[in-house]
């Protein structure tokens, strides 16, 4: 029941958008009603922009074949199981896709939350300087990265590896006690992270 079952979720989508479609043309007129009936209690930013809303919707399906890639075991004939591979080729691109943005996702949020916390207050009148306060988790964090990027990178991206592995090596030794009492330890962890994050650019 392949095919029944596929038109049946093709009549349901464009269900869906057609009721999406219809919201988002009164968008803006039911925001100017909301105006009006809170008065002084309408707070404009709690209405997101439309472009905004469009974005919360979604209808997505997908359809998985069983252990082995191929041999779905129900006669659907030739031109269904040839949509079904095509379909779950293109669900497994994009699954993989979303994966592997997760991973790079990852990397840079710890960098990043490093680089900033190792970095110095600078106070504006008196052109002092002042560490900032972090947690033991700004380490912790980072070291589980480079523990879970070994794990998470299914297609053996090369460039993230690397990185995983100089993070790796600028976290070696290093923990959020010794950075908090060592000006140069912190300077010298500062300066590798830094470093990564600016490849990032690359």
């Amino acid at each position: 029941m392949f095919v029944d079952y596929r038109n049946q979720l093709s009549g349901y989508e464009s269900q869906f958008a057609t009721l999406v479609n219809n919201f988002l043309n009164e968008y803006d007129t039911l925001v100017t009603a909301s105006a009006f009936q809170l008065g002084s209690l309408f707070n404009r930013e709690d209405y997101p922009a439309r472009e905004q809303i469009v974005g919360k919707f979604g209808f997505r399906y997908a359809f998985t074949p069983l252990p082995t890639a191929g041999d779905f075991r129900v006669d659907i004939g030739e031109q269904g199981l040839s949509e079904l591979r095509d379909h779950y080729e293109s669900v497994l691109t994009d699954r993989t896709t979303t994966m592997m943005k997760d991973a790079w996702d990852r990397l840079y949020d710890a960098l990043s939350k490093m680089s900033e916390r190792l970095a110095d207050d600078v106070d504006p009148t008196t052109g002092e300087t002042k560490r900032k306060i972090f947690r033991d988790s700004l380490v912790d964090n980072a070291v589980d990265v480079c523990k879970l990027l070994k794990h998470f990178n299914t297609t053996n991206d090369t460039r993230l590896e690397a990185m995983r592995q100089q993070l790796e090596d600028a976290m070696r030794g290093v923990d959020a006690q010794s950075l908090r009492e060592s000006d140069l330890l912190r300077e010298q962890t500062k300066t590798k992270v830094d470093a990564l994050l600016d490849k990032f650019s690359l």
